[in-house]
């Protein structure tokens, strides 16, 4: 503490998302994987308990519906290095005021961003089509999500929810997770409809 407190202004970090949204390790790739339309950019004062520091500036960066966890990273590299100038042109000038994260309010319930393992980067098709979209791409490139298949763990890089295939009357005897070939493409079947599968890594192979 003595040392991130000796520096004029102290010491700042830059977090991938609007704190005190999405606090926590992997703030990409949750933010892309709860769906939403939007997150940031923050600059804030290092305190002992991570992320929890007095935000000093913040810029908001849209989430695009074909972003991917690289793509909205590039997205946030950019706006963040202009944030970090900002801040410190408004540190200098005394121009920048800071505030305690205790005193934002948020308009919906604050989500977490966890370290991601192979339990909460599992695909769980009973979810809804959305819901599992946004997980294979919040997570690709990088640490990819995975299923389980007869032929060992499959990790999906890339998928698009399947318009086309349509049955008069929803079969329910369909269960979640299960595969079936349609028009020279991997379907697999969702809570509510379909997820066309694009790139996929077989275990011990490359992307295919």
């Amino acid at each position: 503490e003595r040392v991130w407190n000796a520096p004029p202004f102290g010491t700042i970090n830059l977090h991938a998302s609007l704190l005190p949204n999405l606090r926590g390790a992997a703030p990409i790739q949750w933010a892309i994987v709860h769906g939403l339309k939007e997150t940031g950019v923050t600059t804030f004062s290092l305190q002992h308990a991570i992320d929890t520091g007095d935000i000093l500036k913040q810029a908001k960066v849209s989430i695009a519906h074909s972003d991917t966890a690289s793509s909205l990273h590039d997205k946030l590299l950019s706006r963040g290095k202009e944030l970090i100038v900002e801040t410190l042109d408004g540190l200098c000038e005394g121009t920048l005021k800071s505030i305690p994260q205790e005193k934002i309010l948020l308009l919906e319930q604050r989500l977490d961003a966890p370290k991601l393992n192979r339990e909460n980067t599992r695909i769980d098709w009973s979810q809804s089509i959305d819901n599992v979209r946004n997980r294979i791409r919040g997570l690709a490139p990088y640490p990819k999500a995975w299923t389980p298949t007869p032929f060992g763990d499959m990790k999906i890089l890339s998928s698009e929810i399947e318009h086309d295939f349509m049955l008069d009357k929803p079969d329910v005897s369909i269960a979640p997770g299960t595969a079936i070939r349609h028009n020279q493409s991997l379907l697999v079947a969702c809570r509510n409809g379909w997820i066309r599968i694009g790139v996929v890594v077989p275990e011990g192979k490359k992307p295919m």
